[in-house]
């Protein structure tokens, strides 16, 4: 009786699937395989996609699905496979062609993913996921740009990242100066690959960090390839570097700091002129700082004008009559090197480096 009862609900149910329209079998199946994956049972909800692709091989809904699930169970290959042996004249929908490249990309195989990436992009149908995933496996092999040359502005920005996460400054660096076009991210991340490239770099200024610096030509990596020059004493390109400085930003915080240490410099090399004409500007910018008084007064005096240069030099010490170098130049001691010592190392510029 019992297995009578069971063979009965068993061709109901027979009849009820043949009952069902191609689609709404198709619905049946992803329900029950939906459910079974929330289920954590896997295995059945492979066997029920199966079935729905054995129904229909072009089905591109439930090919997705099946190796979307395959991937979950750890069974990427079988999932590859599955979509490599996709109907040829079948419809392919972005979602499809995303898990694709990303299968591709998975497997090694970049360069059959890059076409399907690009043309999802032109689209609009690149997702976030997949590009990420092409990113990572191209930062992994250390592609350059000269290997993919048609990538989109937004992807070589996200390589750019990518290189400064895996500790790689100046792959990142041959990156962004590929980067068409100027935006704020573009230069947020070229001043941090500036400063990753130039703490990594133990020899002698490269040429691609000084081509990176001309990247965006932001006041802020100017102000860190100073300092890194600075350090280096390349003093040819330090001089290149403050002036570009001077003349791009004259309303920068930093300014003033940038065209003193110039002017002492200039001092220093046998130029009062140039000094002069320096300190002569910042003083236009704050009457009341002391140190471009005593930087035009010590210039004035290498020129020959002694009357303005005490003139100079007195103001700065009634504004600060505990500066060393005015009062030792007013007593005729500018010449002894402690005179100007203090000034040049508040500027980082100490003597043996002139």
């Amino acid at each position: 009786m019992i297995r009578c009862h069971r063979w009965f609900l068993f061709c109901v149910l027979l009849i009820g699937a043949a009952c069902l329209s191609p689609a709404e079998r198709q619905a049946a199946l992803f329900a029950q395989a939906d459910a079974a994956a929330k289920a954590g049972d896997l295995p059945r909800a492979i066997a029920q996609l199966k079935t729905a692709v054995g129904y229909d091989p072009s089905d591109v809904e439930a090919v997705t699905r099946l190796a979307e699930v395959l991937i979950g169970a750890d069974l990427a290959w079988e999932a590859k496979v599955l979509l490599d042996r996709f109907p040829a004249d079948a419809k392919r929908d972005d979602r499809f062609l995303n898990l694709k490249a990303r299968l591709l990309i998975r497997f090694g195989r970049l360069a059959e993913a890059l076409p399907i990436l690009l043309a999802l992009d032109a689209r609009g149908g690149a997702d976030p996921t997949t590009v990420e995933a092409a990113v990572e496996a191209w930062v992994a092999r250390k592609a350059e740009p000269a290997e993919f040359p048609d990538l989109p502005g937004a992807w070589r920005l996200a390589l750019v990242g990518e290189c400064l996460e895996g500790q790689d400054p100046d792959l990142a660096a041959q990156w962004l100066r590929t980067v068409p076009g100027d935006s704020s991210q573009e230069e947020k991340l070229s001043e941090r690959v500036l400063a990753a490239v130039l703490q990594s770099d133990d020899s002698d200024l490269s040429d691609s960090v000084v081509a990176l610096a001309g990247i965006g030509d932001t006041a802020n990596k100017a102000l860190t390839l100073r300092r890194h020059l600075a350090s280096r004493k390349n003093w040819s390109e330090l001089h290149r570097v403050e002036e570009r400085f001077l003349a791009d930003y004259p309303g920068h915080s930093a300014w003033s700091e940038v065209a003193l240490a110039k002017a002492w410099r200039s001092l220093r090399a046998g130029d009062p002129q140039a000094a002069e004409r320096l300190a002569a500007k910042v003083a236009a910018l704050d009457p009341e700082s002391v140190e471009p008084l005593v930087v035009r007064g010590l210039a004035l005096r290498e020129r020959g004008r002694e009357g303005e240069a005490r003139k100079a030099l007195e103001l700065a010490l009634a504004l600060d009559p505990t500066n060393v170098t005015a009062r030792r130049a007013l007593l005729g001691q500018e010449q002894e090197p402690g005179a100007i010592r203090l000034d040049l190392n508040l500027r980082g510029a100490n003597l043996e480096n002139r």
